[in-house]
């Protein structure tokens, strides 16, 4: 454990099983007691509780569906999620895995899992760990979980033939300073799927979202807002990208879990449009690629350099 000094001078600590200190180096001892390490344990508790665990779960309602449930009933996909969702935080993947293809030979399409039970059971397990009724692992294997099936069923989601347009290139990626990629994994494989060549991780700072915009061309720059932000904040991020960017005509979307609190954010921040889920995000990147198309300056961008990031999903 590393610890600093009034004068800054660093030093090195280790502390046997019983929380006593051992002398370092310069054989001098630092002692701590059962008290501050139940201290630091209360802090990491709190830490997974108010920061971890929230942002784990904003991640996954990036994806909410407007549309109705591909399951027959009401009832009946109330009780598909819960069930789902049950598998998911058991902690046994060849079993939950067993229950999708069973949904599958039912009728239910990769779409549909994607959009109406992947979603819906993140946002279940959250309410069980809202309610106390599961804990920080539970939700940690759920969404683990579900990021994984993303994983392996992307190669048959992703069965399509390319358009071969260098002009479909799109950034999708969380407002500056967030983490959650979740949601945005799933909203980038219905990218793909549409012919999109999608770029897109979590970046520190608004100025290294301006910088990339400056670099690279993008058609169209998708931005997820998980949590509480400001709105002015990020009308001013807006304003900074326009001029900024390498495509004079770039189409900006906003997106995530506010939009269900704020339903006319792209016009109070100064946004081209917005969507609630991953399908109705496509339509409107193709929209604005329709009238991108119309501006000559913006249409005559270079082909993609080998070797450029594209979009990964989280481990």
């Amino acid at each position: 454990m590393e610890i600093r000094s009034s004068d800054s001078h660093r030093r090195e600590t280790s502390l046997n099983p019983r929380g006593e200190a051992l002398e370092d180096s310069n054989g001098e001892t630092e002692t701590k007691n059962a008290k501050d390490i139940d201290a630091d344990s209360g802090r990491m508790q709190h830490t997974m509780e108010t920061e971890i665990i929230p942002r784990l779960l904003m991640s996954c309602r990036d994806v909410h569906s407007s549309r109705s449930s591909p399951f027959p009933g009401a009832d009946s996909a109330k009780s598909t999620i819960e069930e789902f969702a049950g598998y998911l935080i058991a902690d046994d993947f060849a079993k939950t895995s067993r229950y999708l293809t069973s949904l599958r030979r039912q009728g239910a399409s990769l779409e549909g899992l994607y959009l109406d039970l992947f979603g819906p059971a993140a946002q279940y397990i959250g309410y069980l760990w809202e309610q106390d009724i599961c804990d920080f692992v539970d939700v940690t294997l759920g969404v683990g979980h579900l990021q994984r099936f993303v994983r392996e069923l992307s190669p048959e989601f992703q069965d399509f033939q390319g358009t071969g347009d260098s002009r479909r290139r799109a950034l999708l990626l969380p407002i500056p300073g967030e983490q959650h990629t979740f949601g945005l994994t799933l909203m980038a494989e219905f990218f793909r799927r549409a012919g999109w060549d999608v770029q897109g991780w979590p970046l520190a700072e608004d100025t290294d979202l301006v910088n990339l915009a400056r670099t690279e061309w993008f058609a169209v720059i998708g931005i997820s807002v998980g949590g509480e932000v400001s709105l002015a904040g990020l009308r001013s991020l807006i304003e900074r990208i326009r001029p900024a960017s390498r495509n004079p005509s770039v189409g900006i979307m906003v997106g995530g879990p506010i939009l269900e609190r704020q339903p006319r954010l792209a016009k109070q921040v100064g946004a081209d449009a917005s969507a609630l889920d991953a399908r109705q995000a496509v339509a409107q990147a193709e929209a604005l690629l329709d009238l991108i198309q119309e501006s000559s300056d913006s249409v005559r961008t270079p082909p993609r350099l080998d070797g450029e990031p594209e979009y990964e999903n989280p481990r």
